[in-house]
């Protein structure tokens, strides 16, 4: 069956159960140019968005612009998540027109939210825990080690804002754009050989159809905060909800789930275009298990 059938007739289930209307995914905020951006008055450009996989605190940002190799040319940005996942950058003159990588990263400061129904492992960080010291529980914050989550904008232009989410599909997206300089993997219907902007649209393209929405331009919610579901869009709680589908109970590495490794897990299922019908079906259940949280809160 096609994964996307299972899909669709996923989120139509949830857009019911929420009473509210969905779009498609749209258009990305800039279109594919005709050719190699200006190098030159390219000013005034603006990202932002919410970082989460569980909301990510005082998460630290870094937008980098790429050469056709897929290698940083230079730094053209940072800036730091706010407790709700947010946050805006502007990208400096040290850029040239060309693909924009922006990274999410975890240092001692950076917090997550669990969004593990299951709960997300064993409380070994120092942080103060009053409801159950020992373990990190649905909805609390926790330090989440290793973390390395990106989304790639195709190019910008003189005074564009985009929205810029950074989920685990957007780093899926990514990886899979990326992919274009190994030749070995025929299926990637991508511009092999180099990283282009036509190559990145493409693979944002492929993973937004995948899941019915716009994967760099719809704010995932708080999945674990019920006022945010209940004021969300439908489509910004499924988002949300398959976001935290992408790690179980069971994935954690001293005490954390391992993040990183759920993430690479996800980029290596991904392969010609699609995810294999089992593992999208793991993902929905898992979301389904979320959401179902959220139905015995509304019906306590």
């Amino acid at each position: 069956m096609d994964v996307r059938i299972i899909f669709t007739g996923f989120v139509g289930m949830i857009i019911v159960a929420l009473g509210g209307c969905s779009d498609p995914a749209s258009d990305s905020d800039v279109s594919p140019s005709s050719g190699v951006p200006s190098s030159s008055g390219v000013s005034n450009v603006t990202l932002g968005g919410t970082a989460t996989k569980g909301i990510i605190s005082f998460g630290n940002v870094v937008a980098e612009e790429l050469k056709a190799d897929g290698t940083v040319l230079a730094q053209v940005g940072n800036a730091t998540t706010g407790v709700d996942g947010r946050y805006s950058l502007t990208v400096n003159s040290a850029y040239l027109g060309g693909p924009i990588k922006v990274t999410v990263s975890a240092d001692e400061n950076t917090q997550m939210k669990c969004d593990i129904v299951e709960g997300c492992g064993a409380r070994v960080d120092g942080l103060e825990d009053i409801l159950n010291p020992t373990v990190v529980d649905f909805g609390e914050w926790y330090k989440p080690g290793s973390l390395n989550m990106m989304a790639l904008v195709a190019e910008a232009a003189t005074n564009h804002t985009i929205k810029v989410n950074i989920t685990p599909y957007t780093h899926l997206a990514a990886n899979y754009a990326l992919a274009v300089n190994n030749t070995g993997i025929a299926s990637r219907a991508l511009d092999i050989g180099s990283l282009t902007s036509t190559g990145i649209y493409l693979a944002n393209s492929e993973v937004s159809d995948l899941l019915d929405l716009d994967i760099l331009k719809t704010r995932p919610v708080d999945i674990t905060d019920i006022s945010a579901i209940i004021s969300g869009d439908p489509t910004e709680v499924v988002y949300a909800a398959v976001s935290a589908a992408v790690l179980t109970g069971d994935e954690t590495a001293g005490g954390a789930p391992d993040v990183n490794g759920a993430l690479g897990v996800l980029s290596r299922s991904f392969d010609g275009g699609t995810i294999a019908a089992s593992d999208m079906q793991g993902i929905i259940d898992g979301a389904l298990r979320v959401l179902d949280q959220w139905w015995c809160w509304q019906h306590r």
